[in-house]
């Protein structure tokens, strides 16, 4: 189960945000308002302004520009108020939560009481915590392959591998690197098992190197394909980074990926 303070921390920020931008807009909207009338079967577009004619000046199809400014600023206008009262709404619900929601409840709990008890929720530390010290399998490592290292002192395949293990280690998202992955009686080794702690679910991300290479290519498509019908959708619970030898992987954008994506 997600946080439920967080979430409504979330929307309250996100809905913030959005009214703080429309009103920016709004600011810098054109003067007055819209009014269309239809007549002869044509619609026709009037500027109204406390100046201006009581029906509002006649807009000719030539300031097109006007009329999409000012139809956008009235929607925007009704956009700011409901998201207003939507946001009070939200922060209402926000304080009206108690102090010690469901999922915290054992955590609080006295550490001599905890093994006593089966929780419905774990704490996010102590969910982590139990997915890291899970048994899983890692995918053969040729003795004689590269060693190559990650942060995290593990052996991986390449050098981007070493990049996108890093990354995620230093953001503090749980990975397993090659773990196996079971579809229906067919096993692969995704290149990273990620642990999306707020969504609370596993999700995988795959590192295709060699893309300027048709075979390479072909294959790397086939696996989505392959993983998507086993319930495995990319942009839900499949992710993928991609390079070829004139476009190597960007550690900056592998970060804001990896936000996006995991957190």
């Amino acid at each position: 189960m997600r946080n439920i303070r967080e979430n409504l921390d979330e929307q309250i920020f996100e809905m913030q945000k959005m009214i703080t931008e429309k009103e920016r807009i709004i600011r810098s909207a054109p003067n007055g308002s819209l009014r269309i009338s239809k007549s002869h079967g044509r619609f026709q577009c009037y500027h109204l302004t406390d100046s201006g004619p009581a029906n509002g000046a006649f807009l000719k199809r030539s300031q097109e520009k006007l009329i999409t400014d000012l139809a956008q600023k009235q929607y925007d206008e009704k956009l700011v108020r409901s998201a207003k009262k939507t946001l009070a709404a939200l922060k209402l619900c926000r304080n009206a939560l108690p102090e010690t929601l469901p999922e915290e409840v054992y955590g609080k709990l006295n550490p001599d009481r905890k093994p006593l008890v089966t929780p419905i929720i774990l704490p996010k530390q102590e969910f982590v915590k139990a997915w890291e010290e899970e048994h899983w399998t890692q995918k053969y490592m040729e003795p004689e392959g590269p060693k190559l290292y990650t942060d995290k002192g593990e052996c991986v395949r390449s050098k981007s591998e070493i990049i996108i293990a890093n990354t995620l280690f230093h953001l503090g998202i749980p990975y397993r690197y090659e773990c196996a992955l079971d579809l229906n009686g067919y096993t692969i080794y995704p290149d990273f098992t990620v642990l999306h702690v707020r969504e609370r679910r596993e999700k995988y991300l795959e590192h295709f190197g060699m893309m300027a290479d048709y075979d390479y290519y072909t294959r790397a498509v086939n696996r989505i394909s392959q993983m998507a019908k086993h319930g495995i959708i990319l942009g839900d619970t499949l992710f993928f980074t991609m390079e070829a030898d004139k476009y190597p992987l960007d550690i900056k954008n592998a970060e804001i990926m990896f936000r996006k994506w995991f957190l």
